[in-house]
């Protein structure tokens, strides 16, 4: 185990090394528009396999960066408000009763090994966070 979190730490260490060789940028202490990384990498990468998939997925990455950023969310203003209403609300209780029972009836318990396991391993401490 310790070798294998050793070799994981040596592999971070490296990646973040040519990182910061090949796209200086990123480590800016400032806010970096995609658009920048992109033409970075058009005027100064070299033939490595990283400025090269850079340069073919500026289409993949615009189309990602659109989707994920949350600056100007492209959707409705009743879902924002419904989204609002969600995250002010008070935070409901475990019913694992009820979990198990939506379990069954969506037929997707063979997606866990022991459903009672996995509620009280990932669940019941936020549950007892929420009670407090």
């Amino acid at each position: 185990m310790a070798q294998d979190e050793n070799r994981k730490q040596r592999l971070e260490a490296s990646v973040i090394k040519s990182l910061q060789k090949r796209l200086p940028l990123l480590f800016e202490d400032r806010k970096i528009e995609l658009s920048e990384v992109i033409d970075y990498v058009k005027n100064n990468s070299d033939a490595t396999k990283l400025g090269q998939a850079l340069k073919d997925s500026e289409d993949l990455l615009n189309t990602n960066y659109r989707l994920m950023q949350l600056e100007d969310v492209e959707i409705s203003g009743h879902a924002k408000e419904s989204i609002m209403n969600i995250v002010h609300a008070d935070i409901s209780r475990l019913n694992k009763r009820k979990f198990e029972q939506m379990v069954l009836e969506d037929n997707i318990n063979g997606i866990f090994k022991n459903p009672s396991l996995w509620l009280r391993e990932s669940f019941l401490p936020l549950d007892n966070i929420i009670g407090q």
